[in-house]
């Protein structure tokens, strides 16, 4: 039985000391990069121009970062509660793999 894997970039957007990266590549016969672009940070009200402007620069070169590993990032609009049901109904995926965005610590 073939095994699909899904990886959900989220704050980490590198391949290199990705530990759920590793593990979805490890278990997995195919693995899909996904970065779910959420409306809520997508707003121009919500986010400054440089902000915006260094999240699409990284998403382009984790994507080309990808591509010389023979892959592709896959950038889907909308939010993670509505995306990821649609992928289960196309895909048959046996996992989800993501790391762990734990809060600011403030002093």
């Amino acid at each position: 039985m073939v095994v699909n894997s899904v990886h959900w970039f989220r704050k980490g957007l590198r391949l290199h000391d990705n530990p759920a990266l590793q593990e979805a590549l490890s278990g997995a016969d195919t693995v899909r990069c996904v970065y779910v672009l959420d409306p809520w940070f997508a707003g121009a009200a919500n986010v400054g121009i440089n902000r915006w402007r260094f999240l699409l620069e990284s998403l382009e070169d984790l994507d080309n970062s990808l591509k010389k590993v023979n892959s592709r990032l896959f950038v889907i609009r909308g939010q993670p509660t509505e995306v990821f049901p649609r992928l289960f109904k196309v895909c048959v995926l046996a996992d989800v793999m993501f790391s762990h965005c734990s809060p600011p610590a403030y002093m």
